[in-house]
């Protein structure tokens, strides 16, 4: 029987005789490394994206196209609100703290964190305002908005999180939690339909995403 310890150091055999190849020396430390975290962030990826995938093809199976149809259109807000949300710093702040001391790094994370809930407090008052307008237009109902402005601001700190983690080698910590998600998310959305088949609807499946995040967010900040 093969173990995954065996796979593991054949593929880490194989990888030292490409780069020996290559550069014509053998692999540093920092080199090996990236390697080791490179194999555990796809595997990791692999695996959560097929379960997120499995979610995905039952919802639509559960929903039936039309239901499945608006959700699609809630993934579209969300991912317009974070826009207004994080500008996408979250990636960027943790770039500039790979590369400064502890102190500074410090700064840099407390200085986005103050910025972020000021922008968050700014854009959700803006969105409620509005909320009437925007869930016309994407014909959704408005607690979705709701929904869609805690989901992106509990993503996007999820992300600032995953990266900071990810900068302290927390490789396996990240891609194990994030497994995780996957299967509560797939069992969740499978006992949901077979326990409340009458009752399970696009709110149900949208607030179990919604949990499901903040799960996470809250096993994030206690690492």
């Amino acid at each position: 029987m093969i173990s995954p310890v065996g796979i593991k150091q054949k593929l880490f055999l194989v990888v030292e005789i490409v780069h020996l190849r290559i550069f014509g020396h053998e692999m540093g430390e920092e080199m090996r490394k990236f390697i080791g975290n490179l194999g555990i962030s796809f595997f990791g990826g692999t695996i959560s994206s097929v379960l997120l995938f499995s979610v995905s093809v039952l919802a639509g199976r559960f929903l039936g196209p039309a239901e499945y149809g608006k959700y699609a259109l809630y993934v579209a807000l969300y991912s317009f609100l974070t826009i207004f949300l994080s500008f996408g710093l979250e990636t960027t702040i943790v770039r500039l703290a790979a590369n400064a001391d502890k102190e500074r790094r410090r700064r840099i994370l407390s200085t986005y964190a103050i910025f972020f809930f000021a922008n968050s407090i700014f854009w959700s008052f803006v969105f409620l305002v509005f909320s009437d307008l925007i869930s016309k237009f994407f014909g959704l109902p408005t607690v979705f908005i709701v929904f869609a402005l805690l989901f992106s601001m509990t993503n996007a700190l999820a992300v600032t999180i995953e990266n900071y983690l990810k900068l302290l080698n927390q490789f396996i910590f990240v891609n194990v939690v994030r497994v995780f998600q996957g299967i509560f998310l797939l069992f969740s959305i499978i006992a949901l339909y077979f326990l409340f088949e009458g009752f399970f609807s696009l709110g149900w499946f949208v607030a179990l995403n919604v949990f499901a995040l903040i799960l996470v967010l809250i096993v994030f900040l206690f690492e």
